[in-house]
């Protein structure tokens, strides 16, 4: 689904946003109340994370404790309010529960795609580390404009055919010069031609 977003921005030119979520302190909920109360945890964020998109964003849960959410159509300002926002449902639930989990984002807009869906991940995975790093419980937000030579379609190439004609990939068949002129010089030597 993210390749088949990086093809429509290309294509049509338009813009979408990335976000990478990782749970701070995950690992000491599954050691401290146990791996079945860690699963409770993921399945309430994951839940939060859908109840709080928006129909035509995709979210996946990448790793243990890490979730992706593509969002299509979405421009820097709305793609910060969108995190804020979530973040904020997030930590209400783990605040309701006594859950000491928090969340770090790697946010990343894009105007101009990028080449393939593993760089996109790379990218919001990077800013994600970054702050983890250093604060926790914040995001970070990068937006790539920069301008990318767009992939034109190669012409379409000729295919020999046995019948002195050439056949292009895209259906529609030429006749060969030569065969065109050798035509034109037999019409001329035939005086009953007009």
């Amino acid at each position: 689904m993210a390749e088949q977003e990086i093809n429509r921005s290309r294509r049509y030119g338009r813009f979408f946003s990335i976000a990478y979520l990782d749970l701070d302190n995950f690992k000491a909920i599954n050691d401290t109340k146990g791996h079945h109360v860690g699963d409770d945890l993921l399945c309430v964020v994951a839940g939060t994370i859908v109840e709080n998109m928006r129909c035509a964003d995709m979210v996946a849960r990448i790793g243990g404790d890490e979730f992706v959410v593509l969002l299509p159509e979405t421009g820097a300002s709305d793609a910060r309010s969108a995190v804020v926002k979530l973040q904020e449902r997030l930590m209400e639930r783990m605040g309701a529960r006594n859950w000491p989990v928090s969340f770090s984002v790697g946010l990343v807009t894009y105007y101009c795609p990028p080449t393939s869906v593993d760089e996109m991940l790379k990218k919001a995975d990077g800013l994600m580390y970054e702050v983890k790093s250093q604060e926790k419980n914040s995001f970070r937000h990068e937006v790539v404009e920069t301008s990318m030579p767009r992939e034109h379609p190669s012409p379409p190439r000729p295919v020999r055919m046995h019948s002195g004609k050439s056949l292009l990939s895209g259906g529609f068949t030429i006749t060969i010069l030569t065969d065109l002129k050798n035509k034109i010089d037999t019409a001329r030597k035939d005086r009953t031609i007009q």
